[in-house]
C-alpha cells in the first residue's frame, strides 16, 4: 500500500494541508525544530487505525480530521478518511464502488502496537527498550521483533524455572530419595525393609514359588525383548508413513532429472547469461517497437512520397536546416514585429496629419511648413517671459484698480463717524451743564432726606455724584473716539492719491508688453481677443508636433532597414526550401514557407531517430549472439536474433524448471534425513543382531551398522520404502504391527500380574507378626511418598521439555528467524559483525552479536550506542521485509547517531527497501538529506514550515536546514 495524497484538515499544528501527489518510493521531509514533524509522526502511526482517546495527541482546534488517497497492492484506488476517535472509513475509487474495504484489510490484520514498533521508527525504537513502552510490555516487544509465535516461547524460561523450582522443593536437584521432602518416607521404606528381610525365613515353598518367579522373569524379558523389536519396527513404519508422500514426491523428481537432456542443461547451460539476456531482450524489444513507430509516422508524413529519398536528403542538408531552424522563430517574430510596428507607423502619420488640421487648417497636413516655424528652445524661452510678464503686470493693474474702489468705501465710512468739527463743542458744553444739574439735583435730595434719615440722605448724595462722574468719562471717551476717526480718515485719502498714481504707472508699463504679445498672436494666426495662455498652449503643441513628425521620420527609417534584413533571410530560407523538394510542400507565402520549414525539422528529427534505431538494434544483437550461443546449442548464434532468443528463453526456462526440481529433490531428502536422525529414528533403525535391516517381520533381527551415516540410513529408508508400493499397503503393515504389539503388551502384563503375584505370595510366606509390621511400614511410607514422587516427575519432565522447546526454539532462531537481521547487520558494520542472535533470557528485549573474529557479544548492553542503534534498525528492518503487506515506513531522525561510512550503508538499505515500501524520512539534519540525495534518485523532497508542507528541490532544503 502506497500514499498518494494526504489532507490534514485539523491536527496540532496541522490547518487544511494537503501533501502531494507522493512518490511511491523515498519522501524526504526536512524541517526545524518544532515544524510539525513529530505531529506529523503521530498522524502517519495512527492513520491505519485510527486516533486514540489520548492526552498525548496533538489537541485540534476543533476535531481530529485527515484524509487523502492510497494505492492497494492489486493497483486500485482508495480514499479513506480519519475523524475523531472513529475508525477509519475507506472506498474504492474505482469500479464498484461498494465493495466492502477496511483499513484492516489493508493493514493485513497487523496490529497497532506492532506497526508502531516495527514500521516507525525514531531514535526511540532504535534502543534496547524505548523510553515511552513500559517494562511489563518488554516480553510483547520482544515477540514483535522475533516474529510471529514468539510470545508463547518467551514465557518457557519463567515456566521452566518455576516448574524446576517445586521440584527441587519436593526433591531436591536430581530427585534422590533420602533429600527434602522424600527423606522422611525414605526412612521410613529402609527402616521396614530391613526389617522384613530380618523377618524372612528360607522354607522349601518359599523357594519353590522364588524359583516360579524367577522363571516368570524370564518370560517377561523375552516377552521384552520381542515387544521392544516389534516397536522398533512400528516406529519404522510411522516415521515412512509420515514421510511416504515426500518419498513419492522424490522419486518422481527424480524421473524428472534423469535423461541426457536435464543432465545437459544442469551441468553445461549458462544460467548467469539469463538475466543480462533478459535486459537484453526487453532493450531489443523496446528498441524494436520504437524504430517501428518512428517508421511508420516517418512514412506517414511522406505519404506522397519516396521515405528513403527524403531520409537521404534530411539527413544531407540537416546542418542547414538546424542551422536555420534556431532564427525560424526569432525571424517570424520579427515579421510579425515589423508587419505590425509598420502598420502603426501609418496609422501614426493619419494621427499626425489629422492632429496638424486641429492646430491649424491652413497647414493642410503639410509637415514641411510646421517643421519650418521656429520653435526652439531660445524663442520658447522669450515667449514664456513676455507672456508671465504681460499677465503680472495686467494682474498688478485689476489689483491696484480693486484696492481704489475699496478705499473709496473706507474713506466715505470714516467721514459718517468722525461727524462735524464745527459741532462738536457746543454738544460737548450742553452735556457738561446737563451732568451739573443732575449732580446738584442729587446733592440738594439727599440734604434734604438726610433731615429725616441720615444715611438713606447719604446715599442719595454719593449716587448723585456717582453719576456725575460716570457721565463725564463718558463723555470724554466719545471725543477721544472723535479724534481717532478724524486721524485715519485722513491717512486713508493720502493712500487713495498713492494708488492712483501706481495705476497711471502699470497702465504706461503694459503698453509695450501688450504690443510684444500682438506680434505673436500674428505669428501663430491667432485672433487679438485670444488670451496668452492660449498663446502658449499652441506654441507648445506645435513643438510637440515637430517632435512628433521627428520621430516618425526616425521610425520610418529604421522600418526600411528591417524590411532589409528580413529579405534577406527569407532568401535564404526559399534556397533551402528549393533544395528540400522531396520533402518540402509547394508555397505561396510566408507563412507556408514556415510551416513547411517546421515541417521538415518535425521530418529530420524522426529520421535522425530512425538512423539511431538502426544503431541501436545492430548494436543490441551484437551483444546478444555470443550470448546466445553454448556448449551443443553453438549454432544459435548463426541463426536469427529473434529464432535464437526465443530458443535460448525456452531452454532458460526448461533449465530453471529443472533446477526448482533439483533443490526439491535436495530438500526432500534433508526432510526425511532429519526427521531420521533423532534418538527415536536412529534407535528404529538399528538392531542388537548388527544386520540390515529390510523392513519385513523375517527382518527384526538384522544388523545394526546400516543407520551409522546418512547415505546409510537413508539407502535403508529408501530399500524399506521400496517394500511398499502404495501407502494403503504401508497403513495395512502398521496397523498389523500395532496390533501384534496390543497382543505382546496384553502378554507381557499378565505376566507382570503373575510375577506380582507370586512376589506377593512369597512376601506371605513371611507370616511373621515383624514381617507384617516391616510391611505395613513400608506400604504406608510409599503411600505417602507417591504422591511426591509423581509431582516430582510432572514437575521434572515439564522442565526438561520446556529446556528442550526452548533449545530448539533458539536453533531455529540461529538459522531462520535472525538470518536476515544478520546479513544486513553485517552491510551496516562493513562485516564487523557476521550474525544475530536471540539472548539468553528471552523475556528481555536483547541480543547477542557475533563478530567478524568469532568473538561474541552477550548484550547489546556492551557495544556503543550507534553499534545497538544500528543493530536494532537491522532487525527492524528484517521484520518489515518477513511481513507480506507493503506497509509505509517512517523514519524520524533514525541515524542522526551514525558516522558518513555507517549513514552511507544505512541510506543504500533504505534505497533497497524503497523499491517495495513508501518510505516518509523525516529530518532536521542537512547532511542527512545529502546523503539521500546522493545515493536515491529519483527522490522527493518537502519543506515543513510552521505546519506548512511545500515542495522544494534537495539543494534548496539543505540550505534552508542550515539557516
Amino acid at each position: 500500500m502506497k500514499l498518494k495524497r494526504l489532507y490534514i484538515k485539523d491536527f496540532g499544528i496541522f490547518s487544511h494541508q494537503e501533501l502531494g501527489p507522493l512518490a511511491p518510493g523515498l519522501i524526504l521531509i526536512g524541517g526545524r525544530n518544532r515544524a510539525g514533524k513529530s505531529t506529523f509522526l503521530q498522524i502517519l502511526r495512527y492513520l491505519g487505525f485510527g486516533f486514540p482517546r489520548s492526552a498525548s495527541l496533538p489537541p485540534a482546534r476543533e476535531k481530529h480530521e485527515v484524509e487523502g488517497e492510497m494505492t492497494l497492492e492489486t493497483g486500485e484506488d482508495c480514499h479513506f478518511r480519519l475523524q475523531g476517535s472513529s475508525e477509519p472509513v475507506v472506498s474504492y475509487l474505482s469500479g464498484d464502488r461498494s465493495r466492502p474495504l477496511s483499513m484492516q484489510q489493508i493493514y493485513g490484520d497487523l496490529d497497532p502496537f506492532t506497526y508502531h514498533q516495527v514500521f516507525t521508527v525514531s531514535l526511540d525504537e532504535l534502543q534496547r527498550l524505548p523510553g515511552e513502552t513500559a517494562r511489563s510490555e518488554e516480553e510483547r516487544l520482544q515477540a514483535v521483533l522475533l516474529g510471529a509465535g514468539f510470545a508463547e516461547i518467551a514465557r518457557l524460561p519463567q515456566l521452566e524455572d518455576e516448574y524446576r523450582k517445586q521440584a527441587a522443593e519436593i526433591g531436591g536437584k536430581y530427585g534422590k530419595p533420602g533429600v527434602q521432602r522424600f527423606k522422611e518416607y525414605f526412612q521410613a521404606i529402609r527402616g521396614g525393609m530391613e526389617e522384613r528381610d530380618r523377618a524372612l525365613k528360607q522354607v522349601d515353598e518359599y523357594q519353590r514359588k522364588k524359583e516360579e518367579k524367577r522363571e516368570c522373569t524370564e518370560k517377561i524379558g523375552d516377552c521384552s525383548k520381542e515387544l521392544a523389536v516389534l516397536k522398533r519396527k512400528i516406529d519404522r513404519l510411522d516415521l515412512l508413513k509420515s514421510n511416504y508422500e515426500g518419498y513419492q514426491r522424490f522419486s518422481q523428481l527424480g524421473l524428472h532429472l534423469a535423461g541426457a537432456e536435464a543432465d545437459l542443461l544442469l551441468n553445461s547451460f549458462p544460467a548467469e547469461r539469463l538475466q543480462k539476456v533478459e535486459r537484453l531482450r526487453e532493450r531489443y524489444e523496446e528498441a524494436l517497437t520504437e524504430y517501428g513507430e518512428n517508421r511508420d509516422r516517418f512514412e506517414q508524413a511522406i505519404s506522397n512520397g519516396d521515405p528513403a529519398a527524403a531520409g537521404e536528403v534530411l539527413l544531407r542538408e540537416k546542418e542547414e536546416l538546424r542551422r536555420l531552424g534556431l532564427h525560424l522563430s526569432g525571424l517570424r517574430e520579427k515579421i510579425r514585429v515589423y508587419r505590425e510596428q509598420q502598420g502603426e507607423w501609418e496609422e501614426e502619420e493619419r494621427e499626425l496629419r489629422g492632429e496638424m488640421n486641429q492646430v491649424n487648417e491652413a497647414w493642410q497636413g503639410d509637415f514641411e511648413r510646421i517643421l519650418a516655424l521656429r520653435t526652439d528652445s531660445l524663442e520658447e524661452a522669450e515667449l514664456n517671459w513676455r507672456l508671465e510678464a504681460y499677465r503680472k503686470a495686467q494682474q498688478e493693474l485689476e489689483n491696484c484698480e480693486r484696492d481704489i474702489a475699496g478705499q473709496k468705501g473706507v474713506i466715505t465710512r470714516l467721514t459718517e463717524l468722525a461727524g462735524g468739527r464745527k459741532g462738536a463743542p457746543a454738544g460737548g458744553l450742553a452735556a457738561l451743564n446737563r451732568n451739573l444739574a443732575l449732580t446738584i439735583l442729587f446733592i440738594l435730595l439727599g440734604t434734604g432726606l438726610s433731615l429725616f434719615h441720615r444715611l438713606l440722605g447719604i446715599g442719595v448724595i454719593a449716587t448723585g455724584l456717582v453719576l456725575m462722574t460716570f457721565l463725564m468719562l463718558k463723555d470724554l471717551f466719545r471725543r477721544k473716539e472723535e479724534e481717532l476717526y478724524s486721524r485715519q480718515l485722513l491717512e486713508e485719502r493720502k493712500r487713495h492719491l498713492a494708488m492712483e498714481e501706481k495705476k497711471a504707472a502699470l497702465k504706461k508699463e503694459l503698453l509695450p508688453l501688450a504690443t510684444e504679445v500682438n506680434k505673436y498672436r500674428q505669428l501663430l494666426g491667432l485672433p487679438e481677443e485670444a488670451p496668452p495662455g492660449v498663446i502658449s498652449d499652441y506654441f507648445r503643441r506645435v513643438q510637440e508636433l515637430k517632435k512628433a513628425i521627428g520621430k516618425w521620420r526616425a521610425t520610418g527609417e529604421r522600418l526600411a532597414e528591417t524590411h532589409r534584413q528580413v529579405e534577406t533571410e527569407l532568401e535564404e530560407l526559399r534556397a533551402l526550401a528549393s533544395r528540400l523538394a522531396p520533402v518540402f510542400p509547394a508555397f505561396t507565402g510566408d507563412d507556408e514557407l514556415f510551416a513547411g520549414l517546421e515541417q521538415s525539422l518535425y521530418l529530420l528529427e524522426l529520421a535522425e531517430k530512425l538512423a539511431a534505431g538502426e544503431r541501436k538494434i545492430k548494436g543490441i544483437e551484437d551483444e546478444l549472439r555470443p550470448l546466445l550461443a553454448w556448449g551443443a546449442y553453438a549454432e544459435a548464434g548463426d541463426l536469427q536474433i529473434p529464432e535464437a532468443l526465443a530458443e535460448f528463453r525456452r531452454q532458460g526456462e526448461r533449465y530453471e524448471e529443472l533446477a526448482g526440481y533439483r533443490n526439491e529433490h535436495e530438500l526432500i531428502k534433508k526432510q526425511i534425513l532429519q526427521s531420521l536422525r533423532t534418538d527415536r529414528a536412529r534407535k528404529a533403525w538399528q538392531e542388537p543382531a548388527g544386520t540390515a535391516i529390510t523392513g519385513d517381520d523375517a527382518s527384526d533381527n538384522t544388523g545394526a551398522d546400516a543407520g551409522d551415516g546418512d547415505d546409510e540410513l537413508f539407502a535403508a529408508f529408501t530399500r524399506l520404502a521400496q517394500e511398499y508400493t502404495s501407502l494403503q499397503e504401508l497403513e495395512r503393515e502398521y496397523k498389523r504391527a500395532q496390533a501384534v504389539a496390543v497382543e505382546l503388551e496384553k502378554r507381557w502384563e499378565e505376566l507382570k500380574e503373575e510375577e506380582r503375584k507370586l512376589q506377593a505370595e512369597l512376601e506371605t510366606l513371611a507370616t511373621t507378626e515383624r514381617l507384617e509390621k516391616a510391611q505395613q511400614q513400608i506400604d504406608q511410607a510409599r503411600a505417602g511418598m507417591r504422591p511426591l514422587a509423581e509431582k516430582y516427575a510432572v514437575y521434572s519432565a515439564a522442565a526438561f521439555f520446556l529446556a528442550k522447546m526452548r533449545e530448539n526454539f533458539l536453533e531455529r532462531a540461529r538459522d531462520t528467524l535472525l538470518k536476515e537481521a544478520g546479513k544486513i547487520f553485517t552491510r551496516l558494520t562493513a562485516g564487523r559483525y557476521q550474525q544475530v542472535l536471540p539472548g539468553d533470557d528471552l523475556r528481555k528485549v536483547d541480543f547477542k552479536a557475533v563478530m567478524d573474529n568469532g568473538n561474541l557479544a552477550e548484550t547489546t548492553a556492551v557495544l556503543s550506542r550507534a553499534t545497538q542503534e544500528q543493530l536494532f534498525l537491522a532487525v527492524r528492518l528484517s521484520r518489515i521485509k518477513e511481513i507480506q503487506v507493503p506497509l509505509p515506513v517512517i523514519l524520524d531522525d533514525s541515524l542522526v547517531n551514525f558516522d558518513r561510512r555507517h549513514l552511507e550503508r544505512s541510506v543504500e538499505l533504505l534505497k533497497e527497501l524503497a523499491g517495495t515500501h513508501q518510505i516518509f524520512v523525516l529530518t532536521c539534519h542537512p547532511h542527512l538529506v545529502e546523503a539521500v540525495q546522493a545515493a536515491i534518485s529519483p527522490g522527493q523532497y518537502w519543506r515543513l514550515e510552521e505546519g506548512k508542507f511545500s515542495p522544494v528541490e534537495a539543494g534548496d532544503l539543505v540550505k534552508y536546514l542550515r539557516e
